[in-house]
């Protein structure tokens, strides 16, 4: 069965709980058989990774930078445009990477 995976928005702005935070939202078509969703962006002069949050691997999912329970940004989050690259993990096949390029949204 084939999979269809995407990114579909990045935005940044507080969380729920005021942390200022860069949410990457996507979309998978069908979820079964994914068990994880991975992301890596470039952030500074290195990378920044982050996962789905457990038990929220759904058909419409969203990952949060940095991960809940770590440390907020040490500075602003302020670039404009970021690129993805996602990782989803699969019980009886390779992984499957994809990338996208996004302009960030500011939230409220």
């Amino acid at each position: 069965m084939g999979l269809n995976i995407n990114f579909t928005s990045a935005t940044v702005g507080p969380d729920e709980d005021g942390q200022q935070r860069l949410t990457v939202k996507g979309k998978s078509i069908p979820i079964t058989g994914i068990t994880d969703i991975h992301a890596v962006i470039p952030h500074g002069d290195g990378v920044m990774t982050s996962k789905v949050v457990p038990g929220k691997l759904l058909e419409d999912w969203e990952i949060r930078f940095p991960p809940d329970g770590a440390p907020a940004f040490e500075s602003p989050f302020t670039e404009t445009e970021i690129f993805v690259v996602g990782i989803a993990m699969r019980e009886t096949c390779d992984p499957l990477v994809w990338q996208g390029g996004f302009t960030v949204e500011t939230t409220k």
